[in-house]
């Protein structure tokens, strides 16, 4: 609840500013609305009415997509590691900065976390946090998420992912783990697992995020 709290709180002193700010989204398919019966119930889409109903957020831009990992988000240009993804430049952070937001948040849930070593997620990462501040933006990071798909041990590696995200962005990090988390074997409590899959939340679960 107080990583919820103070992102709410730096949210709106980022925007309370003036109206007419922009918000970016960067991400997978959580960010993109699955699991959400409707549209508007996605977490995403929660946030940009909310902030609009404040008369603080005239835009948000979405270019979440699902399958997406922080790879398919790195800077034009950027070459990646072999078997890597390239980025894709239609939903990377260079593009999301042309549509000029005044705050960036980067969710990447799990996607490929199975597979990637710790290090290269933090390069990835990293390297997209600080493109957004290089550009005079503000950034929040969003932690993993719980997968009930994965094995446990690849269960407690997001839980590992997820400190770590935490520990590296301290109050720009945005704990998206816990409150979603049976804590008995880390996968999504059932109350929040969309029923079409292993993976997503469904409408509580966008409630709390």
């Amino acid at each position: 609840m107080k990583y919820l709290l103070l992102f709410v709180a730096l949210l709106c002193s980022s925007l309370i500013q003036g109206q007419n700010k922009i918000l970016g989204i960067l991400g997978s398919s959580t960010a993109a609305g699955t699991g959400a019966s409707v549209p508007a119930n996605s977490w995403v889409n929660k946030v940009t009415q909310y902030y609009s109903n404040a008369a603080v957020l005239s835009e948000t831009y979405n270019l979440a997509l699902g399958g997406y990992d922080p790879y398919h988000a790195m800077p034009t240009g950027y070459t990646p590691p072999a078997s890597r993804p390239f980025p894709d430049p239609e939903r990377n952070i260079t593009k999301k900065l042309t549509y000029n937001p005044d705050v960036v948040i980067i969710s990447f849930a799990s996607n490929n976390y199975n597979v990637y070593t710790i290090e290269e997620i933090k390069t990835t990462l990293n390297t997209l946090y600080t493109e957004a501040i290089n550009a005079g933006k503000r950034a929040f990071v969003t932690t993993t998420q719980p997968r009930t798909s994965f094995s446990l041990a690849n269960r407690e590696k997001l839980r590992i992912i997820k400190d770590s995200i935490i520990k590296w962005y301290g109050i720009y990090s945005i704990n998206f783990f816990d409150p979603l988390v049976d804590p008995v074997d880390l996968s999504i409590k059932a109350e929040y697992r969309f029923s079409g899959d292993q993976i997503h939340i469904n409408d509580a679960g966008h409630e709390v995020l």
